[in-house]
């Protein structure tokens, strides 16, 4: 299609861990193409984590993200679960899911990512 690229860069608003963590329930934070962050009961939970340059498996090559994530990874408060959509390269990142394992109880995934998930 015609017209898939912004005209211009996209505003972001940067976000810290204070104010995730001061937010109200029931918050959600969009934090980049498939990638949104919730926050359910004082818990937080993302879907379908991408903070890759890109959505490829290199990161040389594929489409090139419009916007870095507003928080970065290391900033993120502990997540309760990891919810995968399905194991496209825009929407499961193999290096965004490694780095999320130590701070993440949960990860939900169809049936096929989740074995994907267990090689990993």
């Amino acid at each position: 299609p015609r017209n898939t690229r912004p005209a211009g860069s996209v505003p972001v608003l940067g976000l810290t861990r204070e104010q995730l963590l001061a937010a109200p329930d029931f918050s959600v934070f969009r934090l980049g193409h498939s990638t949104l962050l919730l926050k359910l009961q004082g818990l937080f939970w993302l879907t379908d984590p991408v903070f890759a340059e890109r959505a490829s498996p290199v990161q040389w090559a594929g489409p090139k993200r419009f916007h870095q994530p507003p928080i970065s990874l290391e900033e993120l408060p502990p997540i309760e679960g990891v919810i995968l959509s399905h194991n496209h390269y825009d929407h499961l990142d193999y290096k965004t899911v490694l780095q999320l394992a130590a701070k993440t109880r949960y990860f939900l995934a169809p049936m096929g990512v989740g074995d994907l998930l267990i090689k990993w």
